[in-house]
């Protein structure tokens, strides 16, 4: 090959032409299934009414004063576990005036040396985490209260399960010197293995804790992408008997909206493409 070229390269006819040897690649592996994907304008529209509409239905009914519902929410703990639940399904982009607010007065009223004294793991780590992604100074020192006189994670944590799940992504918020935190990264890393290879045995589809744990140590929240954790958490939140269907519903559409609309991205950029090979071809 290098020949070919050297001598091409200085033949008399054109002394400065390179001769480039040519190569058939394989097909993409997408084949043409984005080329000629569209959607009309009507049935984008309806859809985009139909999301529109639940984001009313979800900020009168559930971040609405007013609502029925807010007397659930009164609850710091119950609001943290509504913000939670939003983040994971990929909805926090719609309603982030709301979130930050009810994360503010979440801080406001929690902020205190003994107010999480007497609350237990999860809540402790849901509270650290939350708050701590939307840029409020939480100290690790709150999880101080967990370890034993030795400075050991206290033994009875090993059978909190959902705590140590909760601990364990808090623990990858941890700044540089925050040593508690990556201990307690190994201690609930430790266990969670454990839990799972106890429970493969008798594994099955309606195992949502499994299913999380799984999934966090694969890839924990702080290191996922929004919509390909929103696909994941929707399977399991469907399942989840006190799911909000309201908040169930918009999820689903939202997710699909999204998928259209990059659908018809990757279409048009494959045309484009192919139209550039095309031109090129032909010149």
């Amino acid at each position: 090959m290098s020949t070919q070229i050297l001598a091409s390269s200085y033949s008399n006819e054109n002394p400065y032409k390179i001769v480039r040897s040519t190569k058939t690649f394989h097909p993409h592996i997408w084949g043409e299934q984005f080329l000629h994907y569209n959607i009309s304008e009507q049935d984008w529209y309806c859809q985009q009414q139909k999301v529109e509409k639940l984001k009313e239905v979800i900020r009168r009914e559930i971040f609405g004063e007013s609502s029925s519902s807010s007397a659930y929410y009164d609850s710091w703990k119950n609001q943290l576990k509504l913000i939670d639940v939003v983040e994971r399904l990929g909805l926090s982009y719609h309603f982030e005036s709301e979130i930050e607010n009810m994360i503010e007065q979440i801080y406001n009223k929690t902020n205190s040396d003994d107010f999480l004294k007497d609350e237990d793991l999860h809540d402790v780590s849901l509270w650290f985490t939350l708050l701590r992604q939307h840029g409020f100074r939480v100290s690790s020192d709150i999880f101080e209260k967990f370890k034993d006189e030795d400075g050991n994670f206290k033994k009875y944590l090993v059978s909190d399960t959902l705590g140590l799940l909760s601990l364990y992504e808090a623990s990858h918020l941890s700044c540089v010197g925050e040593n508690i935190l990556d201990e307690a990264l190994a201690f609930t890393t430790t266990h969670l293995i454990e839990f799972l290879a106890k429970t493969k045995d008798h594994y099955d589809d309606d195992d949502f804790l499994s299913k999380e744990i799984s999934q966090a140590l694969e890839r924990p929240l702080r290191k996922t992408l929004v919509n390909l954790h929103a696909k994941h958490f929707i399977s399991i939140y469907e399942k989840d008997a006190s799911h909000n269907k309201v908040l169930l519903q918009l999820a689903k559409l939202d997710f699909n909206l999204l998928q259209s609309m990059h659908k018809e991205e990757l279409s048009e950029i494959s045309s484009r493409k192919c139209l550039t090979e095309l031109n090129r071809i032909l010149q």
